[in-house]
């Protein structure tokens, strides 16, 4: 599918993926040179380089709207552990592989050489590029966040101008009714992303919206937005071990979920409920109170010209498990602020026929799972 303007921003609404402008990083003298606020840096074996900055020195307290912010260092309340299901046999991976955690009262930073052209790469059009996805979606309702376990693979086919996610979107577009700029997201996942990040490593990316992926929001810390409360989990961080396919899986547990008595939207990883921070309800119009559409699933895009690249771990759906990437513990959070089931008669599927997805599978207790993605080469 070749994306025009509109059906561009129609994609982007559903995938989280345009770039508004940030503080970028300079190779100053061969090197990445470190935030204006760091403190301390911290190398890990993949050669990332993390800026410890203080955690009221962030890129958040810049945002006009966040000014008076007060920190929040934890929700008002949590959801309960989810049931292991059919799961437990999985192993996590970890995120940033950090030999050190920055010290207390910072946050970690990645350092980043942005290409000058990547806005361009990264906003698809008429004439530099094609995207494609495959995804789970829900019917419109309302939705206070989700939870799900995403399977992790190395892409190292993806191209210099290409980039391939797994992701979970949480979305409000004000019942489809306005304009595209009241639409409000939040995407988290993994991405393979060579025009943002300068390599091909599995990375954990977050993006954010106001105004349906057009000027406000970003990546990760590129911009004023995110408050970011971890000392030890990097966003934008290389993502290890990874999955092999028809060999040993990993994945990583992602939890987007609003706070209901702030009604910040909080991202939760891992099994032990690590704290990552939160999007204050100050930047949304349309998602303070609820979100109304949850995507899961992936996405892909290449210049204009180029072969797509592959998609989950490179494999279709009907590979099966341990070869095809998943989707796994998928559960919805309800107005109650608990877990509830996806039933099978809310969801939808969405492929654009380079990539597929398969069958959603409601384990109830367990949550449910699915297989997506393709070798690409479309």
């Amino acid at each position: 599918m070749r994306a025009t303007h509109h059906s561009c921003m129609l994609w982007l609404m559903l995938s989280g993926i345009c770039v508004a402008s940030g503080e970028e990083r300079r190779v100053v003298n061969g090197t990445l040179s470190a935030h204006k606020h760091s403190i301390k840096a911290i190398e890990n074996d993949f050669g990332d380089i993390y800026d410890c900055v203080d955690i009221y020195k962030q890129p958040a307290f810049d945002h006009p709207l966040l000014q008076n912010l007060t920190l929040q260092m934890k929700p008002t309340t949590s959801l309960p552990n989810v049931n292991q299901g059919n799961f437990t046999s999985r192993l996590t991976a970890s995120v940033g592989m950090m030999k050190e955690s920055c010290p207390s009262g910072t946050i970690p930073i990645l350092r980043r050489n942005l290409r000058e052209d990547y806005k361009y790469l990264l906003t698809p059009s008429p004439t530099t590029g094609v995207v494609h996805f495959a995804q789970i979606k829900m019917a419109r309702g309302k939705y206070y966040g989700s939870a799900a376990d995403l399977n992790v693979y190395g892409l190292l086919e993806v191209g210099a101008d290409q980039f391939s996610s797994s992701a979970i979107w949480v979305l409000n577009d004000g019942d489809g009714l306005g304009p595209l700029e009241q639409t409000n997201g939040i995407t988290v996942g993994w991405t393979v992303n060579p025009p943002l990040y300068g390599d091909t490593n599995t990375r954990l990316f977050t993006f954010w919206t106001a105004d349906g992926f057009q000027k406000q929001g970003c990546y990760d810390l590129q911009c004023p937005g995110f408050v970011q409360v971890s000392r030890d989990v990097p966003l934008g961080g290389t993502i290890s071990p990874l999955s092999q396919i028809d060999g040993t899986q990993y994945y990583i547990r992602l939890l987007i979920y609003r706070d209901p008595v702030t009604e910040n939207w909080w991202l939760v990883m891992g099994e032990e409920e690590k704290l990552i921070g939160y999007w204050p309800k100050a930047l949304f119009s349309t998602m303070i109170a609820h979100a109304n559409l949850i995507n899961w699933g992936g996405s892909a895009y290449s210049s204009s010209g180029e072969w797509s690249p592959p998609m989950g771990s490179g494999r279709y759906c009907e590979a099966g498990e341990g070869e095809a990437c998943y989707f796994g513990r998928v559960k919805l959070v309800g107005e109650r602020n608990v877990y509830r089931a996806v039933g099978d008669e809310e969801v939808k599927y969405y492929s654009s026929g380079c990539y597929d997805v398969g069958e959603f599978d409601d384990l109830s207790s367990g949550g449910g799972q699915f297989l997506f993605g393709g070798p690409g080469y479309c």
